[in-house]
């Protein structure tokens, strides 16, 4: 049961983190891209997401700003949060 759970906290960290990409780059190989095409993705790279004690890998994408602005820090927050799997 409590692999169920891990499975599906991992599975909307992972919804969250594409979902937020797809907002700031678009639709993966679409041609109109929001924000006039200036942020990319970038690959990813290896992360972990805490779920109650366990500490679970997960693949962390990144994205790249075209222009010199900084870019928004909202998939690697400063202050990470944790996702209990104990309701």
């Amino acid at each position: 049961m409590i692999e169920r759970a891990i499975d599906g906290l991992l599975a909307l960290a992972t919804s969250l983190m594409s979902k937020e990409v797809r907002s700031m780059a678009g639709p993966r190989y679409s041609r109109h891209k929001p924000h006039g095409g200036r942020y990319v993705r970038w690959g990813s790279n290896p992360g972990r997401v805490r779920v109650g004690a366990e500490r679970v890998p997960v693949d962390v994408p990144r994205v790249r700003n075209r222009t010199n602005a900084p870019t928004p820090q909202r998939i690697n927050a400063s202050t990470p949060q944790r996702i209990n799997a104990h309701t």
